[in-house]
C-alpha cells in the first residue's frame, strides 16, 4: 500500500465519523449535556487529525517537487 492510498483511507473513516456525529447533533439524539460536549470533543479532534494529515501531504509534495 502506498502512503497515498492509506492516507485515503484515513480522510474516509474521519469523513464518515464526522458525518455521523453531525446527524447524531442534528437530529437531537444526544441524550444530555455531557454527550453533546463529547461529541464536540470527537469532532475537533477529527477536525485536527484531518488537517495535521492536509499539512503533512502538502509538505510531502513540495519535498517531491
Amino acid at each position: 500500500m502506498d502512503v497515498i492510498h492509506i492516507v485515503d483511507r484515513i480522510y474516509k473513516i474521519i469523513r464518515t465519523r464526522q458525518n455521523q456525529i453531525t446527524q447524531l447533533i442534528i437530529s437531537n439524539q444526544v441524550k444530555d449535556w455531557n454527550e453533546y460536549q463529547n461529541h464536540l470533543g470527537q469532532l475537533d479532534t477529527l477536525n485536527y487529525i484531518e488537517q495535521e494529515l492536509t499539512d503533512l501531504l502538502k509538505k510531502k509534495q513540495e519535498q517531491n517537487e
